[in-house]
């Protein structure tokens, strides 16, 4: 498996460590191609100089911010200015915890072009996932491997 196929999460907790050790783990694992993702950001003591002191590649918006997508205008404001931000740092941004058709479509409409939940998919079983990504690798070889936006539950 390639590098640069794994994708390590790491909480905002494991940074306010300020450990050598990790940041020094953290360095090499990003030298060696793996790919480091922010998980939660926003919930705890997001500090924007993490993105700035570490090699992550993407930043993954808590659920507790998309759930509220068009309900509470500062989430709302919130979500919008963090995948702008990861936008314009040129990292990834993928959203948690999509529930309904109106948080998917907010999410495209502001360039998250990547994201989790149950408007996409309830929890599944090894073998339900494994005929799923079937689905999807038979999918993108009939496109040239190219698949970027998300679709509906269903499609594809």
């Amino acid at each position: 498996m390639p590098a640069g196929a794994l994708d390590l999460e790491i909480t905002e907790g494991l940074l306010l460590q300020r450990n050598e050790d990790v940041d020094d783990a953290l360095t090499r694992l990003s030298g060696m191609g793996i790919q480091l993702s922010l998980d939660d950001f926003g919930t705890g003591y997001s500090s924007l100089a993490y993105l700035q002191r570490f090699p992550v590649h993407a930043i993954k918006i808590d659920q507790s911010f998309v759930r509220e997508i068009g309900r509470d205008r500062n989430a709302t404001a919130l979500v919008t200015a963090i995948i702008a931000m990861a936008n314009s740092l040129e990292m990834k941004v993928l959203a948690e915890g999509v529930e309904t058709e109106q948080q998917a479509a907010f999410l495209m409409a502001h360039h998250c072009l990547s994201g989790q939940g149950f408007y996409y998919s309830e929890a599944l079983a090894a073998d339900a996932f494994i005929a799923l990504f079937d689905k999807i690798a038979g999918a993108r070889a009939n496109v040239g491997g190219n698949l970027t936006e998300l679709s509906a539950p269903g499609a594809a």
